[in-house]
């Protein structure tokens, strides 16, 4: 697990790391978290940003707000003070979710490269 104290740090980190999640205040020293999701996102990185983000707030905490983290990217928010082992299952929660898009996916592929290779069986064969 790795943390960042500001935006600034994130975008450092996020360069140099791939990660499984991301949980973003929504509130931080140099900006908000849906600003540094924006940036995430148009980063050389974006690819690795098909992870789950849960963004947190405490101080912004409206429908408004929570409307629009789920607008940049969230698969879950949640609200200061929380609880560390709430915290925790939703995360294993996201991370379960995420594990099992990737093993659909690989899936669907390799169904794809399957039909691929009988499709050329078929029209060498005639």
């Amino acid at each position: 697990m790795l943390c960042a104290k500001d935006a600034t740090s994130a975008k450092a980190l996020f360069n140099c790391h791939r990660f499984d999640s991301l949980l973003i205040d929504v509130q931080l020293p140099d900006g908000s978290g849906f600003e540094l999701y924006d940036a995430l996102k148009a980063s050389d990185q974006a690819q690795d940003l098909d992870i789950p983000i849960m963004y947190m707030s405490g101080v912004k905490v409206d429908m408004d707000s929570i409307s629009s983290g789920y607008s940049h990217g969230a698969c879950d928010y949640i609200l200061k003070p929380f609880d560390p082992a709430i915290l925790l299952k939703k995360l294993q929660a996201l991370l379960q979710m995420s594990t099992r898009i990737k093993e659909l996916e690989y899936v669907v592929e390799e169904k794809a490269a399957l039909e691929e290779e009988l499709l050329h069986l078929d029209t060498d064969y005639f």
